[in-house]
């Protein structure tokens, strides 16, 4: 009896022992995670080679992130001063990991004030979407909308934020900041949040460009990528007939930059399939030499629609010289 006690005593030991080792060689981990993520924070907002560093480790080991995003939030908090590249790179490590506390990181450094910390802020919302954060930026905005406060906003981490977030009431926001910063990621934002009012406010946009610069200008004084985007768009939400600059399309399609023509005229080819008299309609409104000039644009274009869409317009003109001028 006395070695059964001996044994059993034995074994209760012997778990007792592997117990506390494992909480020692637990609590050992947890310290060297913690030491190593305060390492990788510092050098990382110090250096590139530190955010290369941080982001192999945390690849390598997501349990880092326990403790890089508590450091990560509280330097971008709490940081006097801090520079904008040192911020930009403790965003970049801080997104490498979930960032469940983002909303309030996100308002909190916009309540820090400092512009170091803006456009990281703005980075951090459009990364980071959520309930959540969607009603921390629809509180932003709207305040900037109130007190016509938009220019300090229209940029691009901003357009990027409201779009990814869905703020839907944000679209008037999102256009107002594409006619103030040019960006293309606001007609993005457009496009996501109400594509049919989009359709025809781009086509607003468009129409600012003044005729003879179009004639003129190559290339357009128009970003490339907006005006690339816009009529992509277009072929899959064309604006409407009704629009008042419907017709700067005509312009766009006649412009001194070939390649920036081209993608008007297809547009145009594109829904004279759909809508021959229509457009018909609104060319034969405008002067001979226009509508001329757009004839002998579409010589190597001998499409059913293409033919369809002149013939109408052989109608519908008054023009005499324009009627003769058409060959179909």
């Amino acid at each position: 009896m006395q070695n059964d006690f001996l044994l059993i005593f034995s074994f209760f030991a012997l778990v007792h022992l592997q117990l506390s080792c494992t909480s020692v060689g637990t609590w050992f981990e947890e310290q060297h995670i913690e030491d190593r993520a305060a390492r990788l924070v510092e050098d990382s907002v110090s250096s590139d080679e530190g955010v290369a560093e941080a982001k192999l480790a945390i690849e390598e080991n997501e349990k880092l992130c326990a403790g890089v995003e508590p450091r990560i939030e509280k330097k971008l908090t709490s940081t006097p001063h801090m520079k904008k590249l040192e911020a930009e790179r403790a965003t970049k490590i801080y997104l490498l990991c979930p960032a469940l506390n983002a909303p309030s990181l996100f308002s909190g450094m916009l309540e820090e004030g400092a512009f170091a910390m803006q456009h990281s802020a703005w980075r951090i919302a459009s990364a980071r979407p959520s309930p959540e954060m969607a009603g921390v930026i629809r509180t932003r905005i709207s305040f900037a909308l109130e007190k016509d406060q938009i220019a300090p906003l229209a940029v691009k981490e901003v357009a990027d934020a409201v779009r990814t977030n869905n703020i839907k009431e944000g679209y008037t926001f999102a256009r107002k900041g594409l006619f103030i910063s040019h960006s293309v990621a606001f007609a993005h934002a457009m496009i996501a949040l109400d594509a049919r009012q989009a359709s025809d406010d781009l086509l607003t946009y468009l129409a600012k460009t003044n005729i003879s610069d179009i004639k003129l200008k190559n290339p357009l004084p128009i970003d490339k990528d907006i005006y690339g985007l816009i009529f992509d768009f277009f072929t899959r939400v064309p604006p409407s007939f009704s629009h008042p600059n419907f017709a700067h399309i005509y312009h766009f399609a006649l412009a001194a930059d070939v390649e920036s023509a081209s993608k008007a005229r297809l547009f145009i080819l594109n829904l004279a399939d759909k809508a021959p008299i229509r457009l018909a309609t609104i060319l034969a409104r405008m002067p001979s030499d226009l509508q001329l000039a757009f004839i002998k644009s579409l010589n190597e274009e001998k499409s059913p629609a293409t033919r369809s869409f002149l013939e109408k317009l052989r109608v519908i003109t008054s023009f005499p010289e324009v009627k003769s001028a058409i060959k179909v």
